[in-house]
């Protein structure tokens, strides 16, 4: 009988192979940083913090990672809303991070006016027709803040409050191309960037980088960074 050599290595190609690659890279990037990745989320912790203002409802999560940036508790999930619609125009995936502080004292939600997709572009088309109709007063009004107005929806219970949430730092990332969504409470925060929807290391990296940015400069003067 006619002897054989061995055959090459299988070349990893396939929708199975790629899986396993990704989950791999995943796994040796998350552990190479101390982060925790957990596939069985309590989606009710997610849904918990709701109701928000901006922020679209979700329905499920299938993966979070953990970490900490120093006194803070973060957990970013890999998010899901089940609507068809959000579905049909592919906005119904998202990284959605929560961070847990008690260096967060107030109330505010910020969402970009730019970014999001079609659905937010088709949301932002419908309000911006309401606001004709209804004579919206120009950017300022809600905390006074023109320049920031510009840039971001603003809501909050009291323009006190809101100015009270937003200090100059934060302020300057804001109006400086953020794209997303970032809403505070008192020891809490969560936020969501339009650009970041893949549960995989660039992306994670981005989010954690860009929320660490968001947070410290949060932090009154004298709070550890």
């Amino acid at each position: 009988m006619e002897k054989y050599p061995p055959p090459p290595p299988a070349a990893g190609w396939g929708p199975q192979a790629t899986a396993a690659s990704a989950e791999q890279v995943l796994t040796a990037w998350a552990t190479e940083r101390n982060y925790v990745i957990n596939t069985q989320p309590a989606t009710g912790f997610y849904l918990s913090w709701y109701p928000f203002q901006y922020l679209p409802r979700i329905t499920h999560v299938t993966r979070e990672l953990r970490t900490s940036f120093g006194e803070a508790s973060v957990f970013v999930a890999e998010a899901y809303d089940n609507d068809p619609v959000r579905q049909a125009v592919g906005t119904h995936r998202m990284l959605l991070c929560l961070l847990m502080s008690p260096n967060i004292a107030y109330r505010v939600a910020v969402r970009a006016k730019t970014g999001g997709g079609i659905g937010a572009e088709i949301e932002r088309g419908l309000n911006e027709l309401g606001n004709l109709l209804s004579s919206k007063p120009p950017p300022g009004n809600v905390l006074g803040d023109p320049i920031l107005e510009r840039a971001v929806d603003v809501t909050a219970p009291t323009r006190d409050e809101g100015n009270l949430a937003l200090p100059q730092a934060l302020r300057r990332l804001l109006v400086q191309d953020f794209r997303g969504i970032l809403e505070t409470r008192p020891q809490g925060m969560a936020v969501t960037f339009f650009d970041c929807t893949i549960f995989e290391p660039r992306s994670l990296d981005t989010v954690l980088h860009l929320t660490r940015q968001l947070y410290q400069s949060i932090l009154a003067p004298g709070v550890a960074q």
